[in-house]
């Protein structure tokens, strides 16, 4: 009965602390979840940092006694991308590993995939490539159904790399699958770019376009 009663507390305390650390997640994302955060002065500068040591060494404690915590390890990806769009040092190479370890452990955790695709996709154009075959990785755990991130962040891969007659259409079939979501802008932005370029903008009938569907990478480490 003991052993019982011991483990049924591990489990609730492993839960109540996971879910503890989604919600400082939340909190912190809501100012470091794009770039550039939305850091206002150095005083908020300053709590935001010591939030986030504080989460990344609770973080960093519990995969010291369970290195293969797949939750864990998302939290800590997901995190450390935070601290990337803030500049903390080593924080893109302590994200792309985690997202990466969390991927070979399981690789059908979309949201890891997402998370990683979009850690390249917003580092530097020569990730595009790598980041276009993780988008359409997760697509293929979304099919039939097309996923707005996965689709959005095509677009992004296909323009850094320069491949703008396809992100051209990409942003077609956003528009025309999320008409209520400012696509006119992504539309607005490739023709013109194939304009300057001399390039013929395709006539494609938009409402005959399907989303880019499921692609399988060779490897996503």
């Amino acid at each position: 009965m003991k052993a019982f009663y011991w483990a049924f507390l591990l489990i609730f305390t492993a839960s109540s602390l996971a879910n503890t650390i989604d919600t400082d997640l939340q909190e912190l994302e809501k100012t470091l979840g794009s770039y550039p955060p939305a850091i206002e002065n150095e005083a908020q500068q300053k709590e935001i940092t010591k939030k986030y040591e504080l989460l990344k060494k609770k973080l960093d404690s519990l995969l010291k006694s369970d290195p293969k915590n797949e939750s864990a390890l998302y939290q800590r990806g997901l995190l450390q991308t935070f601290g990337h769009n803030m500049d903390y040092p080593d924080s893109w190479r302590g994200a792309d590993e985690d997202l990466k370890n969390v991927l070979r452990l399981n690789p059908s955790n979309v949201r890891a995939i997402l998370d990683l695709a979009n850690l390249y996709v917003n580092s530097d154009p020569t990730l595009a490539p790598a980041a276009e075959n993780l988008y359409k990785s997760a697509q293929c755990f979304l099919d039939p159904a097309p996923d707005e991130e996965a689709q959005r962040g095509l677009f992004f891969a296909y323009y850094y790399q320069g491949k703008v007659p396809l992100a051209y259409k990409q942003a077609l079939i956003l528009k025309n699958s999320w008409p209520e979501n400012g696509y006119d802008k992504l539309i607005d932005m490739t023709a013109s770019v194939l304009k300057r370029n001399n390039e013929i903008t395709p006539n494609y009938q938009a409402d005959k376009l399907v989303h880019t569907s499921c692609e399988k990478p060779d490897s996503t480490t």
